[in-house]
């Protein structure tokens, strides 16, 4: 079960940002676990709305991790915007399971259409599989750019080596 939900919701010149961190306790006592999560960015230019699935499951002894994530815009608005996610997976002291946060997006995103990924890794050390399935601090980023403006620009490249459990 998720506990400690936090949000962080900002403005930027050229779009806007929420970023969310939840722990998720006890992994390994569940076959698999799911978040959803609904955004609408309040844009006086051109409000979306979003939902956001993430579908986590336990590591299994080898250590490859599969979680399959999916953006889908909900909103009628009838103009493409662009959207990205960063994700961070940390222990509760933000030491990271992985070398790098994961981002990836679209640009030119329309009404109706949703952006999917299936996040592939690998947890090699023991004691790091365990704390993974006991203690899991998530933190995820959504980016929407260019709904201040009618041009679609090149999107922000994310810093890689930022801990993501810092922006909170």
């Amino acid at each position: 079960m998720a506990e400690n939900f936090k949000e962080a919701k900002q403005e930027m010149s050229d779009g806007h940002q929420v970023v969310f961190n939840f722990h998720v306790h006890h992994l390994a006592g569940k076959l698999s676990w799911q978040t959803v999560k609904d955004y609408d960015t309040d844009c006086r230019a051109l409000p979306t709305s979003w939902l956001f699935e993430m579908h986590l499951q336990q590591v299994p002894i080898n250590g490859n991790v599969s979680i399959p994530v999916t953006l889908k815009r909900n909103d009628t608005a009838n103009r493409p915007v662009n959207a990205y996610v960063t994700i961070g997976f940390t222990d509760p002291n933000c030491s990271s399971f992985f070398d790098d946060v994961i981002s990836f997006g679209r640009r030119y995103v329309k009404s109706g259409e949703e952006i999917q990924e299936n996040i592939v890794l690998y947890i090699r050390l023991p004691e790091k599989r365990k704390l993974f399935n006991e203690d899991l601090l998530v933190t995820v980023a959504i980016r929407i750019r260019s709904c201040h403006s009618g041009s679609i620009s090149n999107p922000l490249s994310p810093d890689k080596k930022r801990k993501l459990c810092s922006m909170m």
